[in-house]
């Protein structure tokens, strides 16, 4: 028609608003209103259908929770999904909001499917009893097995080193007053935590820690003094007494030299009941 001009719009039976035609977008075998996503064919509204997010079934335009899964439009999840995992497997990771068991997702610490994070998802019981699990064992460790295993190779080098230098007969001796250090240590140590020391650990681990320093002690005694003599080995060992107080204990430095100061009068006393030859070696 001579003259008539083209009109290059049409407007949207749903939402009302002009549409360029070139712009109309084709979705799903369709035509679709870019604003309100209505369907253009055969000039009727077809609003396109809402979908839940969790579990991808039909959800009507005002509901606000879905009925298959659930999922809370409100809050962003399902509280179902947590109420069912929660209630029947403490065992099991869910996702809060989809559902999927990431049990065997390990590390991750949001849902592979959906992206929820997965903080709150795992059963709380489930996570406390991990906790205290993993907590027991390092407290168990470090109180029994990492103590044991120090002061055994300690004396296991001590003992090597006496056999080195011909002296296996005095190991039983060497035993003994290792035990003296021990014993005058513990006393010296539970008085000065009575009186001012404030030690952050148990008297249990403190008793477990002082294994370590005094064979450690005595090893280094007893490779200083045959290395050199009386007056220079002593300084060293109060030396190597004060760091294990201070790496094992957590002792302040100070509290570390006087304790190790005070160890000594009590440790030569103690060891008067040993023949003379053999109350400082």
């Amino acid at each position: 028609m001579a003259g008539a001009s083209i009109s290059r719009s049409v407007t949207c039976p749903n939402c009302g608003k002009p549409i360029d035609k070139t712009k109309i977008q084709a979705r799903n075998a369709g035509l679709f209103c870019d604003s309100c996503a209505a369907g253009m064919r055969a000039g009727k509204a077809e609003v396109a259908e809402r979908q839940c997010p969790a579990c991808g079934k039909s959800v009507g335009e005002d509901d606000v929770v879905c009925l298959s899964c659930g999922f809370d439009y409100r809050i962003g999840y399902s509280p179902k999904a947590v109420a069912a995992q929660t209630a029947v497997s403490t065992s099991k990771r869910l996702c809060p909001k989809c559902g999927r068991d990431c049990t065997n997702e390990e590390g991750a610490t949001a849902c592979p499917a959906c992206g929820t994070g997965l903080g709150f998802s795992v059963s709380r019981e489930r996570y406390a009893e991990a906790s205290t699990r993993e907590s027991r064992v390092l407290w168990m460790n470090d109180t029994f097995l990492v103590p044991i295993l120090a002061m055994l190779i300690a004396i296991g080098l001590w003992a090597a080193f006496m056999w080195a230098t011909g002296q296996l007969d005095l190991v039983g001796l060497g035993l003994i007053k290792m035990g003296v250090r021990y014993v005058s240590l513990s006393i010296v140590v539970y008085s000065s935590m009575l009186l001012w020391l404030d030690l952050e650990i148990s008297p249990l681990q403190v008793a477990m820690k002082l294994l370590v320093v005094a064979s450690c002690g005595y090893l280094a005694e007893q490779v200083f003094y045959d290395a050199s003599n009386f007056m220079i080995a002593y300084p060293f060992v109060t030396i190597a007494v004060i760091a294990l107080l201070y790496r094992n204990l957590a002792m302040e430095l100070a509290d570390a030299a006087i304790v190790a100061m005070i160890n000594w009068p009590l440790v030569f006393l103690m060891l008067q009941a040993f023949p003379p030859q053999l109350r400082f070696k």
